[in-house]
């Protein structure tokens, strides 16, 4: 937390999880008007594929990580209203494990950063 996040009243978070995911399409991100940075890092074989919508994610038309590739980092300022977007994965063959790494900007509670 910098001190313009104490000026508007907003303090930085983070989170990670791993998500185990399915050959069926399941939400893997809510949506969050308060997130600034997105990570989903692809899973140790195999591929996930994900997008906004289950439907196009169910027939492989969303984005594609392979195992092996780079994770998918998505910011505000590079990537704007993408990043608060709820995601959807589906892999190829399940199950598949992935990483989710997020950054948010929420309301200072009082008395507390």
């Amino acid at each position: 937390m910098c001190m313009e996040d104490v000026r508007i009243g907003r303090a930085t978070i983070s989170a990670d999880k791993t998500i185990s995911v399915a050959n069926t399409p399941q939400l893997i991100v809510e949506s969050s008007l308060d997130r600034y940075c997105l990570i989903i890092s692809p899973p140790l074989a195999g591929q996930v594929t994900i997008g906004f919508d289950a439907n196009h994610v169910a027939s492989g038309s969303g984005i594609v990580l392979a195992s092996g590739a780079d994770p998918l980092v998505l910011t505000i300022q590079e990537h704007g209203d993408i990043v608060r977007r709820a995601f959807f994965a589906a892999v190829d063959t399940p199950p598949r494990n992935i990483g989710i790494m997020y950054s948010s900007l929420v309301p200072i509670e009082h008395g507390k950063a």
